[in-house]
């Protein structure tokens, strides 16, 4: 199958070009990065062979090729595919607000950011209401593969409202956030990682007008063998979050290295609807630890207005708190099993029991390696007493 190249529109560098008027000949959009921070015109190259796309002579080679690259494949339907690395970029490279389908073919090659600029390097334009995002939301993305390297205010990945969307080893390094999900339904982030970002991986709501945390969230996604590592003398916010959604799935994910405050946060802002999440064989490596139980660090915070949180089969290496949590105003239980080991602060909390308004915590734990009297004491907090009733009892801890 042939090949669309646009990675050199001149023969600068032995790059050749295909013309546009032959893409029905050819399967794919092959984009070569010029690997370095050349505008359109120091690259010898003439603006005007971006046909049907506004490409100026200052804007970034590699930002035009990118682009481009996009442009026509919103126009064929093609899947790209990208080579090498793409430097300088100081724009958001546009997905396409209305672009339905797209299929990028990393290859593992690099965008890297230039300058302080706070913007998304890839993504698309913001909905301007929740009629505009439930158009935007037809789209399905399958991008994989790519590397991308920021600066601190600005994000890696943010593709806007999609539905059934997959991303699949998206690496980000030194971003504000590493990939920002927005009423992204049913999604997968996979086998992805993010390196000494403030931010890892945020699946949140629209903050579009008339967007709220009950119509426009990321139900029903699942962030799946992911990474968050803190580089030395880096601390990072907070590893993974669940801002809003229910059915959010954490599955054998890591945090680890230097300082992480918080390592999966999810917080329903007291929407009553969101009533189940899951976290299963979280790995919890911080050299640093965190604060004591109560200072708003732990491997899990959870903050919900009910429902019920399943978290099984964890591990840490460093003292640290192991769950802080707390209701929003309902009835929350949270499912602990299988917790192999966790090594506790110097004052023993593992958990802390946010003292409720209203409401209460129902805390069932199974398989973890310590005696009644120890989990018990594990508490702080909300006093706990053990028992195995819901709702009518909340603040107990049913353990077996």
């Amino acid at each position: 199958m042939g090949l669309l190249f646009i990675s050199g529109i001149s023969q600068a560098q032995n790059r050749t070009f295909i013309t546009p008027h032959l893409l029905h000949d050819f399967g794919e959009i092959v984009v070569g990065g010029y690997n370095g921070a050349a505008t359109v015109t120091q690259a010898g190259v003439d603006p005007a062979v971006y046909k049907g796309m506004t490409v100026l002579g200052t804007d970034l080679y590699d930002w035009a090729n990118l682009q481009y690259a996009l442009y026509l494949e919103q126009q064929t339907g093609k899947p790209i595919s990208t080579y090498g690395t793409f430097k300088g970029i100081n724009k958001m490279v546009d997905l396409g607000k209305y672009n339905t389908r797209l299929k990028w073919k990393g290859n593992f090659a690099v965008i890297q950011t230039s300058g302080t600029a706070a913007f998304s390097v890839l993504g698309r334009p913001q909905p301007t209401d929740m009629a505009d995002a439930n158009v935007m939301i037809a789209a399905l993305y399958d991008i994989e593969n790519l590397e991308i390297k920021c600066a601190i205010n600005q994000t890696g990945l943010e593709p806007g409202p999609t539905y059934g969307s997959r991303f699949t080893g998206i690496i980000v390094s030194g971003a504000a956030t590493a990939i920002h999900l927005k009423f992204n339904l049913d999604a997968s982030i996979i086998s992805s990682f993010a390196t000494s970002c403030k931010r890892g991986f945020v699946l949140d709501v629209l903050n579009t007008p008339g967007a709220t945390s009950t119509n426009s969230q990321c139900n029903g996604s699942i962030v799946d063998h992911c990474r968050v590592y803190a580089g030395a003398g880096f601390t990072c916010d907070v590893a993974f979050a669940n801002y809003g959604s229910g059915g959010v799935m954490f599955e054998s994910c890591i945090a680890e290295g230097n300082k992480i405050k918080r390592g999966i946060e999810i917080n329903s802002f007291a929407n009553t609807t969101t009533k189940r999440n899951y976290i299963n064989n979280f790995h919890w490596e911080t050299v640093a630890g965190t604060l004591p139980a109560g200072q708003g660090e732990a491997a899990i915070y959870l903050r919900m207005g009910g429902g019920v949180v399943e978290i099984g089969n964890l591990k840490n290496d460093y003292a640290s708190v192991m769950i802080d949590a707390g209701t929003q105003g309902g009835w929350l239980t949270i499912d602990l099993y299988n917790v192999s080991y966790w090594k506790a602060p110097a004052d023993g909390k593992y958990f802390y029991n946010e003292p409720p308004t209203q409401g209460g915590i129902t805390w069932k734990i199974r398989n973890f390696d310590r005696s009644t009297a120890q989990i018990l004491a594990g508490f702080a907090g909300k006093v706990v007493t053990q028992g195995c009733s819901i709702e009518s009892d909340a603040n107990k801890v049913c353990i077996e």
